[in-house]
């Protein structure tokens, strides 16, 4: 889990990621270099979560040894990191402030 950091399309590939969702409570496209241009395309790696949570057909069951990058640490990035570590996925975290879930209440949080 990486917090305190901003991400941009070279910083997540560094991941080699095989799934990427952006995540946030409201469903908006957070200011990253490249990501407009690159999120929602056919046959891409990059997901909103409208596109994610509208298609969930496309995502695999079985993510075992998959790696995930999940660009947002709020209640919905921490829901999506759930589902595919539940899957067998390794979900990696980007959150730009300093700590993961801020808003969220302490028994949520644990």
């Amino acid at each position: 889990m990486l917090k305190g950091v901003e991400a941009n399309v070279d910083f997540v590939d560094n991941f080699k990621p095989d799934i990427v969702v952006a995540t946030g409570s409201k469903s908006i496209v957070p200011p990253i270099s490249g990501l407009k241009e690159n999120i929602d395309l056919d046959n891409h790696k990059v997901s909103s979560i409208d596109k994610f949570m509208n298609h969930l057909d496309l995502y695999l069951d079985d993510t075992t040894n998959k790696e995930i990058v999940i660009v947002g640490g709020g209640a919905v990035g921490l829901d999506i990191a759930e589902y595919f570590a539940n899957r067998g996925a390794s979900p990696t975290i980007i959150e730009m402030m300093n700590q993961i879930g801020r808003d969220l209440d302490p028994v949520t949080k644990s």
